[in-house]
């Protein structure tokens, strides 16, 4: 059951991350944000998905568990991995392997097909945990070339500061520290607090939330627990994890929203032309699939099965 409050302080709005099952994987949604028939981006973060924590046996990945080659276009993408291992292939001809801190920072632009894998985890059995973020690309960008780059865990700004830890994940082009960089406006920030330990949010950069990944914390007088997302006002804003509630771990993000996009299954487009072009070249076969991963692929869904949806649609 979704609960929103309003008007407290300077939160906008608290509500419960949206959660469905993709096969084994439990999955809560925090962004889009808004009513399903107008759903409304978070600065520039289209969907922040964080696939839950789950626990598998060696051999006990069934086929279904894997994402297979599927297409992009319009849009940038961040997979950050907490726990476990994927295996990301595209068709630029990237093969990389992305363990425990890790991300995946992927540019569709103009059109790309990649898949995610879970071979190391189906062999070995062991922990799943990961955030994947899709953003619409700005105006002016929505065609860039396409690219992939691989992020360690070593070139991830870490700050610690009483009790605080704060990894710096993306930042937009023109400022910023972190190895991640949009071309618009926007911060991206996955913090740990200790019990009683306290940090300060970015301000001045457009919309934000936070989502809790797990624990809970104090955020402008109101208690935020895990799975829920708070939409913060303008101005001075800092998280906290209480003194008797255990240490907390969650996502700070937000920046300039882009302009109205059409959303439809794995495209983002402010055309709705390009995104039916789009649509026609995957369902005809005319768009190529990651080297060495071509034996199947996911089909694009019947028309009727997946709602065209407008974000930031204009009132």
């Amino acid at each position: 059951m979704v609960e929103w409050r309003l008007g407290v302080g300077m939160i906008e709005q608290i509500v419960d991350a949206r959660t469905f099952h993709a096969g084994m994987v439990k999955t809560a949604l925090a962004a889009p944000m808004g009513a399903e028939a107008r759903p409304r981006t978070i600065g520039p973060f289209g969907l922040v998905a964080h696939a839950l924590p789950r626990e598998v046996e060696p051999l006990g990945v069934p086929p279904d568990y894997d994402v297979r080659p599927h297409p992009h276009i319009g849009l940038a993408a961040i997979t950050y991995v907490l726990e476990g291992h994927v295996t990301h292939r595209d068709s630029l001809g990237s093969c990389v392997e992305l363990g425990p801190g890790a991300m995946g920072y992927m540019v569709a632009g103009r059109g790309i097909v990649h898949s995610e894998r879970f071979e190391r985890l189906r062999a070995l059995g062991g922990r799943l945990e990961l955030v994947q973020i899709l953003m619409p690309l700005p105006d002016g960008a929505e065609d860039a070339e396409p690219s992939f780059e691989a992020i360690d865990p070593s070139r991830v700004p870490t700050h610690t500061e009483g009790g605080a830890i704060v990894r710096r994940l993306a930042a937009g082009a023109e400022g910023g520290d972190a190895p991640v960089r949009f071309p618009a406006p926007l911060f991206l920030w996955d913090i740990e607090l200790a019990p009683g330990a306290r940090h300060h949010l970015p301000d001045g950069i457009g919309e934000r939330a936070v989502y809790v990944l797990r624990g809970a914390i104090e955020l402008a007088g109101a208690r935020v627990d895990a799975q829920r997302v708070a939409l913060l006002r303008e101005g001075p804003a800092s998280v906290e994890a209480g003194e008797a509630g255990g240490p907390a771990r969650l996502l700070a993000f937000g920046g300039a929203p882009p302009g109205p996009r059409y959303f439809w299954w794995n495209f983002l487009s402010s055309s709705l032309e390009r995104l039916e072009e789009a649509k026609a070249a995957w369902r005809e076969g005319r768009t190529p699939l990651p080297p060495g991963d071509t034996e199947s692929f996911t089909p694009a869904p019947p028309d009727a099965a997946r709602p065209l949806l407008r974000l930031n649609a204009a009132e």
